[in-house]
């Protein structure tokens, strides 16, 4: 089932969040997608970011988590030609790292990403999208109002 979310109490509009999730490890793909779910997102969780490349023109994301160590294009590459093209620049990115350096972290930046740690990917991931939210849900309030 696919869960609507109200953008404003008072409308009767309302908008699907769909969110892709782009990790090699099983159990860290599984647990975020299971972790948006648990909150009504619609999640689809995939391997690689070329199978990503192929499906992100049929599916309105809103949200894209990227494991920073994956095989084939590297989680920051995917994330600057997400940010390169018009279609996907307004898609939230995050990368998770299990680096304890952050030496690549101005290169997520500049992709317009948010950087987290695996070993803090929930609590992180949760908060941005909390403050992200709240941000899209006020922005539509205010361009809706007569």
């Amino acid at each position: 089932m696919i869960a609507p979310t109200n953008i404003d109490d008072n409308s009767n509009e309302q908008t699907f969040r769909f969110a892709l999730v782009v990790a090699e490890s099983n159990l860290l793909r599984n647990s975020i997608v299971e972790a948006l779910r648990s909150r009504h997102w619609f999640v689809h969780g995939i391997l690689r970011a070329e199978q990503a490349l192929n499906i992100l023109a049929y599916i309105p994301y809103r949200l894209i988590v990227v494991d920073s160590e994956l095989p084939g294009i590297r989680g920051v590459e995917f994330m600057r030609t997400l940010n390169n093209s018009r279609d996907w620049q307004a898609i939230q990115l995050v990368v998770i790292t299990n680096s304890q350096s952050l030496d690549f972290a101005p290169e997520v930046a500049e992709c317009g990403a948010i950087l987290v740690r695996k070993t803090n990917w929930k609590h992180d991931l949760f908060s941005l999208l909390s403050i992200t939210m709240k941000y899209q849900a006020k922005s539509y309030i205010d361009r809706n109002q007569f």
